[in-house]
């Protein structure tokens, strides 16, 4: 009797003699370690989805931070392109007064790309 619906109907019978009362015993017992591996094996994939979910949770906020610092910083160089030019042969024109801004704006989008780029190594 592998069915446990079929196990539990014949466990609710009377049975005749002590011998078909440890036979049914026996059955109850082996289906009940089935039961039990089973739920054991069910309780193993649950930690594992639990585990796998607070790696991708932790993976989605580093994610999100970097995404965050990115576009902090590339919005420092895209405020600059008011104050540059470009030119026709595809340089770029800056007033002295913003070129020091232009170089911090553009370190700082490279700062967070290569920390980036690191992050992928790895």
């Amino acid at each position: 009797m592998t069915d446990y619906t079929k196990l539990q109907a014949r466990c609710q019978r009377p049975v005749a003699s002590l011998y078909e009362a440890n036979d049914l015993l026996a059955k109850c017992r082996e289906a009940l370690g089935r039961l039990v591996a089973d739920n054991d094996h069910l309780a193993l994939c649950a930690r594992q989805w639990e585990d796998a979910a607070m790696q991708w949770g932790a993976e989605r906020d580093q994610l999100k931070a970097e995404n965050e610092a990115l576009l902090t910083a590339l919005k420092g160089m895209t405020s600059m392109y008011g104050f540059c030019w470009d030119l026709v042969d595809g340089g770029l024109l800056c007033m002295q007064s913003n070129v020091q801004r232009f170089e911090d704006a553009h370190e700082a989008a490279q700062k967070v790309l290569a920390a980036m780029s690191k992050g992928e190594q790895s």
